[in-house]
């Protein structure tokens, strides 16, 4: 091995040495610190996906590149058939929304915590859609859940456990909605039309 082929080796071995062990130079500790009165932004996603085949979208956070200033919480829109989508939340305050257009789609949240709200629509405008299922669960205090469906035959969940909780439903088709409330002081809104 030549001479310069050595000392490359050497130059290499001591420059991972130093960038390991943290010999370098580092930054002051009020490099990191915040200013007070700047709040931090609260955590959003967005998430859009057209598909004529299976996709699978699921988020828990991030910051939204969709939009410039939308409300906080996370956001699932699939137009096509055979689509999967699950948002899980823990903590309070949060936003979740998903919107299936077209068959065979599956939609879930899960939220864990108080003051939360979540949405969640399954269907078709100019039609009846089948073979979907809808699922929320909300564990906490003082939370929204709401779910439309336009759709036949289907069988979708609403399950709440906790205090001063609002489940809502609307319905177009032959579809049901099974509800579950654990709870002191809780709120039920049923709104069906039904076609044969």
């Amino acid at each position: 091995m030549s001479r310069g082929a050595k000392t490359s080796i050497i130059l290499f071995l001591i420059i991972c040495l130093i960038l390991f062990t943290g010999a370098f130079t580092a930054l002051p500790v009020d490099a990191f610190e915040v200013e007070e009165g700047i709040e931090p932004e609260e955590d959003e996603t967005i998430m859009e996906t057209e598909s004529e085949s299976s996709d699978l979208a699921e988020f828990t956070s991030g910051p939204s590149i969709l939009e410039e200033d939308p409300d906080p919480g996370a956001f699932i829109k699939q137009i096509g058939d055979g689509n999967i989508a699950s948002i899980e939340q823990i903590g309070e305050g949060n936003y979740a929304e998903i919107e299936q257009i077209g068959y065979n789609n599956i939609g879930e949240i899960i939220q864990e915590g108080n003051d939360n709200e979540a949405y969640l629509y399954q269907g078709d405008e100019s039609e009846l859609v089948e073979n979907t299922y809808g699922f929320i669960k909300q564990v906490g205090d003082d939370n929204d859940a709401t779910m439309e469906l336009t759709e036949d035959g289907e069988k979708d969940e609403i399950i709440q456990n906790g205090n001063n909780n609002t489940a809502s439903t609307g319905i177009f088709g032959s579809g049901s909605v099974s509800i579950e409330q654990n709870g002191d002081n809780m709120n039920l809104s049923v709104d069906a039309l039904f076609t044969n």
